[in-house]
């Protein structure tokens, strides 16, 4: 992090060369999104990258989530583009998926894998079972350029107002995804009322509500 007069100025991002042409691409795709750092420079040879810092705190301070689920769905979400359907679903950079329901399965395994114990085997099985319902409507979702990363730990505060998002892991998928890793992210507010009321505001995902 570089710094003026002990104020963040900008952020120093290192990663490999392949994870920092995909984020590089992918911030340049969303570069009129608000909520994006703005990039500065990118090394020709692909190890690092500058960029706005966000003053900031992540996880706290967040105020309402009907607010900030708001300011995600109108300022980010509803930008978000299609790309063709003939591109893998899945991660860019990781194993492509011909089908969201074999991500669907690989991402529950990994969970299940690092979660271990701490939660009863049956609850596997019932989310095993909600991701296989689920590809009953696979043929109906759409595919679009997300974040990947939509959790709290990558959203920025400040006076209780969401400012930023940061760290995309920019991946294919259907927009519910961002939407739903983002309501889930934090225990707070997990209502049916707000859940509805943030849905609403989306302008490219249509489901029967009732």
């Amino acid at each position: 992090m570089s710094s003026e007069n002990e104020i963040p100025l900008y952020t120093l991002k290192y990663d490999h060369p392949n994870g920092i042409e995909i984020v590089e691409r992918f911030f340049n795709t969303y570069a009129d999104i608000d909520l994006f750092p703005k990039v500065h420079y990118v090394d020709p040879d692909k190890n690092f990258f500058l960029y706005d810092y966000i003053e900031g705190n992540t996880h706290i301070n967040r105020g309402l989530k009907s607010e900030w689920m708001k300011r995600l769905v109108q300022g980010l979400f509803n930008h978000y583009e299609k790309v063709d359907l003939h591109i893998p679903w899945g991660r860019l950079g990781g194993e492509p998926r011909q089908q969201w329901l074999e991500f669907n399965k690989k991402s529950l395994e990994y969970a299940f894998e690092n979660i271990g114990n701490l939660l009863p085997y049956e609850d596997y099985v019932s989310m095993k079972g909600i991701v296989e319902r689920l590809a009953v409507h696979e043929s109906d979702e759409e595919k679009y350029y997300l974040h990947g990363d939509t959790g709290v730990h990558n959203f920025v505060f400040q006076h209780n107002n969401l400012v930023g998002v940061i760290d995309p892991s920019p991946m294919i998928g259907p927009v519910l995804y961002d939407f739903t890793y983002a309501f889930c992210s934090s225990p707070d507010d997990l209502s049916m009322e707000t859940l509805l009321s943030s849905f609403s505001l989306l302008e490219n995902v249509h489901i029967p509500t009732s």
